[in-house]
């Protein structure tokens, strides 16, 4: 949305739409409808006490107390309906949600948007959708930000005849635009019209009218009709009357009932011993996990069933969204105290923050209703690196080993230096990428995604003490001489690799490794955000959705070629009419048919004489260098890598190396002892393997300052004393 100014004109609507009453009658079906409006507050049900035969604690507030649970049990007039199959609903239950509209939340905005949903576009009514915002970059628009947002939404959507998800528009501030009403209202749809009239999904738009709505009047009709028509365009979704398990529904009364008693976050634990409260209704190990999956994918909850996060289960997923707001957040939502006002201040100028200063954001009351105690933020902080909303930087220099350091790319308010990305005279030293996604606009949510996955693999460039980190851009060391350029303009991905001297310097497979690993890295992303869409995608299909160029400077511009030419042919003529050598694109492609090497090769790796075969386990190799261990050439970590802590990542991609055998050997060569781990495999036997592991490596980094030690990548290098040692810290570097 176009970010409206707080004055109870714009906010409040959403809170008109939760007190409408919508001319919809409804038994047994339930609506899903897209996460689309507020969160601000929950109203106890009136009709709660008819549920539950007594009410549950959640004893949170106090981090040193232990969550419990008093029972929690459904009427035995409940289960027998459920028992008996004739169990109905007279109210079609509704997840809300409200966006923030500054630019600064645009990471939040994907981790919500369902395919099933509808969304509400709102702007300010007193100005033209043409004026410029303050607050934003030159030139950006109410017009612009409407089709951001319309592209956001639209980026994942599969060409059926699905009606959702559906899009509408509202105008706010009604009451102080005088008597000019019908001429602005007649204007803001004239413009939508035009906006989007040859939008290839516009059958996802509701065009036929712009609302124009007085939020301040509880007894608006145009916010009464507006509320209509998002319950129609319910109604239609395929989803409307579908039939669930009934088994589910005693649980999904619970976790209903729970989060109108402001229950946030609860550990997978907890849900399972309320499950049990259902007798011969519960479900077992196997359904519950089916449960949360598919609640999960419908946006109800979050829960992912992976090591370090599959132990808590959101149950409010707005909470998360508030829970982001305490880091993601605009300056004049800066909080009061200059300690706190200082750690996003330098947030924002830097991208870092420690660990430590983000449990202080944490500790402040707003949040500590959702994170409780220090389990529930570590599981905050390991479900927002997973997320790509941190980012374990690949390295700094002045990193204090002694505290956690995260980059947050979507807080740089910076926009790259006008010198940041030369292109005049680098013809002999720079070669391009170009990535164009086929959509009109690339979501912020994806650019932010595609920039960490980037600063996770590549250690940035420093300048003058400052990470070389900007406003959707960044400038990393690959090797040696070797910078890396990423910036995101419009629906595009740019990347330049330059070498200090000549591109006769450059390595050719540096050059392809890194182009696979980018590759790799956004078609990762767009499939990560098509199944938090809700939309289930082949990873065939995902090279469908954009296109791959390479490309050489010229002048005080870049000539492209599409990477599927470039191998055909030794020249090309570009459309300024000038012709161009494609040796050096040919860098950025693994060429798996070549069976020698080109004259005048001058590669530090002789391929002449090597099989395809062999050729082909070298490239993997030069490959693994490269993305794993940063072309260091195999010889393991340097000293300042081996002397620094690790982190969770780390300990938990050495546990992945192990299978559970080997990985009790390893455990007593760290000085941990059997009974130990025999204590952790029983108590966490639910996970897996990996999960065991996982949290056995936890929990030996958690008992070396105990024993006045401080853990370091050294003592697992130690205690691997095997001939992988190098091949497993390596992926310990990824």
């Amino acid at each position: 949305m176009v970010p409206l100014e707080e004055d109870g004109s714009g906010i409040d609507v959403f809170a008109q739409i939760l007190r409408g009453k919508p001319d919809v009658q409804t038994n047994s079906e339930r609506i899903t409808m897209g996460q689309m409006t507020t969160h601000r507050q929950r109203e106890n049900s009136k009709s709660e006490s008819l549920v539950l035969e007594s009410s549950s604690k959640y004893l949170s507030a106090d981090t040193n107390r232990t969550q419990t649970f008093e029972r929690q049990k459904l009427h035995s007039g409940i289960l027998d309906e459920v028992r008996n199959g004739k169990y109905s609903i007279e109210i079609a239950p509704s997840d809300l949600i409200d966006f923030g509209g500054q630019n600064t939340y645009d990471m939040t905005h994907q981790l919500f948007i369902q395919h099933k949903g509808s969304f509400l576009l709102m702007f300010d009514g007193r100005f033209d959708l043409h004026n410029k915002l303050k607050d934003y970059p030159e030139g950006v628009t109410a017009a612009s930000i409407l089709k951001h947002w319309v592209d956001s939404i639209l980026t994942y959507t599969a060409d059926t005849d699905e009606i959702m998800p559906m899009i509408l528009f509202a105008a706010t501030h009604r009451d102080k635009c005088g008597k000019n009403i019908e001429n602005l209202r007649k204007s803001f749809k004239e413009d939508i019209t035009n906006l989007f009239c040859n939008h290839d999904k516009k059958n996802h738009l509701h065009l036929e009218t712009v609302y124009f709505i007085n939020a301040i009047n509880e007894n608006d009709e145009e916010l009464k009709q507006m509320t209509n028509q998002i319950v129609i365009f319910a109604m239609k979704q395929s989803t409307w009357g579908q039939r669930r398990p009934m088994q589910w529904v005693p649980l999904e009364l619970q976790l209903t009932n729970m989060r109108m008693r402001k229950y946030n976050i609860l550990t997978k634990d907890h849900i399972a011993k309320v499950n049990e409260l259902n007798e011969d209704l519960a479900l077992n190990e196997s359904q519950l996990e089916d449960f949360l999956n598919v609640q999960h994918s419908l946006g109800k909850l979050i829960y992912y069933p992976l090591p370090l996060l599959d132990n808590f289960v959101i149950i409010y997923p707005p909470a998360l969204v508030n829970i982001l707001r305490s880091f993601v957040t605009c300056s004049q939502f800066f909080p009061e105290k200059e300690n706190l006002k200082s750690i996003l201040h330098n947030l924002t100028v830097t991208g870092k923050i420690y660990k430590k200063d983000l449990f202080k954001l944490w500790n402040q009351d707003q949040f500590q209703q959702y994170m409780p105690n220090d389990a529930t933020k570590e599981f905050i902080v390991q479900l927002l690196i997973h997320l790509d909303i941190l980012i374990i930087p690949k390295a700094f220099k002045h990193t204090d080993c002694s505290n956690e350091l995260y980059l947050v790319p979507c807080m740089i308010k910076e926009s790259r230096p006008v010198n940041c990305f030369p292109v005049y005279n680098q013809g002999d030293k720079t070669i391009f990428l170009r990535y164009s996604l086929i959509s009109g606009s690339i979501p912020s949510a994806l650019t932010y995604k595609v920039i960490g996955a980037v600063l996770s693999v590549w250690p940035l460039k420093e300048e003058n003490d400052r990470p070389c980190l900007y406003y959707k851009a960044a400038v990393l060391n690959v090797v040696e001489d070797n910078e890396l350029r990423v910036w995101v303009d419009n629906n595009q991905i740019l990347v330049q690799m330059t070498n200090a001297q000549s591109l006769q310097n450059m390595s050719k497979d540096v050059a392809a490794s890194i182009q696979e690993c980018l590759t790799w890295n956004l078609e990762s992303c767009i499939e990560f955000y098509s199944r938090s869409f809700g939309r289930k995608i082949k990873l065939t299909d995902v090279s469908k959705l954009y296109s791959l160029e390479v490309g050489i400077p010229h002048h005080t511009d870049v000539c492209f070629i599409s990477v599927t030419k470039v191998n055909d042919t030794d020249s090309w003529v570009c459309e300024q009419g000038c012709e161009h050598s494609t040796r050096y694109l040919r860098y950025w492609i693994f060429n798996r048919s070549q069976d020698k090497c080109e004259a005048g090769c001058t590669d530090h790796m002789n391929m002449k004489l090597m099989s395809n075969h062999l050729r082909m386990i070298c490239f993997i190799l030069i490959y693994l260098v490269v993305f794993v261990a940063q072309m260091e050439y195999l010889v393991g970590l340097s000293k300042d890598e081996l002397e620094s802590e690790p982190n969770e990542k780390h300990l938990v991609r050495l546990g992945s190396t192990f299978g559970i055998e080997k990985f009790k050997d390893y455990y007593s060569k760290l000085g941990m002892d059997a009974t130990t781990f025999e204590n952790i495999a029983y108590d966490f036997k639910m996970h897996g393997s990996q999960g065991i592991i996982s949290v056995a490596m936890i929990k030996w980094k958690m008992s070396q300052p105990l024993a006045k030690k401080t853990p370091t990548m050294n003592d697992l290098f130690n205690a691997l004393g095997d001939s992988d040692a190098t091949h497993r810290m390596c992926k310990v570097r990824i």
